[in-house]
C-alpha cells in the first residue's frame, strides 16, 4: 500500500520547499500539481489527502476552482501572507478548510492533516459497513 500523499500547488514563489521537507519527514508523499493534466496526476497518486496552495495573489484559488470544477473535491488548505487581500467569497465556495496565515507554526497544519486522516478512516469504516 503507498503511503498518504499531499499535493503542493506552489504558485511559483518557491515558499513551500519547507513545507515539503516536514510533510515529507512525517512520513507523507509529497508531490506538485500543476496546471496541465489535473486529473491523470491525480489518478497517478491516490492515496491524496489534500491539496495545500500558497496563495500569491488568486492563481491558487483558480486552480482550486478548476479542481472543483472537474468534480475534484480534494480537501484544501491555503496559505496566505499576514495582511494579503483575500476573496472570501471565492473562497468560501472552493470549501477551504482554513487559511493559514505566514508565519504559523508546522503543528497548525499538521493539526489540519490529522483531521483530514481522521476524517477519511470514518468514511472509509463506514463505507465498509454499508457495503457489508
Amino acid at each position: 500500500m503507498s503511503k498518504p500523499a499531499i499535493c503542493l500547488f506552489d504558485g511559483a514563489t518557491g515558499t513551500l520547499s519547507h513545507i515539503e521537507s516536514l510533510l515529507q519527514q512525517c512520513g507523507f508523499d509529497v508531490w506538485h500539481i500543476d496546471n496541465a493534466d489535473i486529473r491523470r496526476q491525480l489518478r497517478d497518486h491516490p492515496q491524496t489527502l489534500c491539496v495545500i496552495i500558497d496563495f500569491p495573489g488568486s492563481r491558487g484559488l483558480t486552480l482550486l476552482e478548476m479542481l472543483r470544477y472537474q468534480g475534484i473535491d480534494l480537501p484544501a488548505i491555503l496559505i496566505a501572507d499576514q495582511g494579503e487581500m483575500l476573496e472570501h467569497g471565492r473562497i468560501a465556495k472552493a470549501s477551504v478548510l482554513d487559511i493559514l496565515r505566514r508565519p504559523f507554526e508546522p503543528r497548525e497544519l499538521l493539526s489540519w492533516i490529522e483531521c483530514i486522516v481522521v476524517a477519511q478512516n470514518s468514511l472509509t469504516v463506514a463505507r465498509d459497513k454499508k457495503a457489508a
